[in-house]
């Protein structure tokens, strides 16, 4: 669906883009699961879970998770990664 020019995508999408970002934000840091589980007051499995895309989150950790990677929220939500 486009809107004013802007390409909205379903939340399946969402969470395949999350997970793809997360993961690879996680991985140019050179953090483990547990790593960023911790410094995201989150548990692994949960980070596990995002990065499968299995997991629906809220706006609060997926603010939790850019804190802890260092990044703004919005750049998990970016289709196409900038630089890292």
């Amino acid at each position: 669906m486009v809107t004013a020019g802007v390409m909205l995508s379903t939340v399946a999408d969402l969470q395949s883009i999350i997970a793809k970002n997360v993961r690879s934000y996680r991985e140019s840091k050179g953090l483990t699961q547990q790593e960023l589980a911790d410094l995201a007051d989150l548990h692994r499995n949960y980070i596990l879970e995002v990065e499968k895309g299995s997991r629906n989150l809220t706006v609060i950790t997926l603010e939790k998770i850019a804190q802890a990677l260092s990044i703004k929220p919005e750049r998990l939500l970016a289709d196409e990664q900038q630089t890292l």
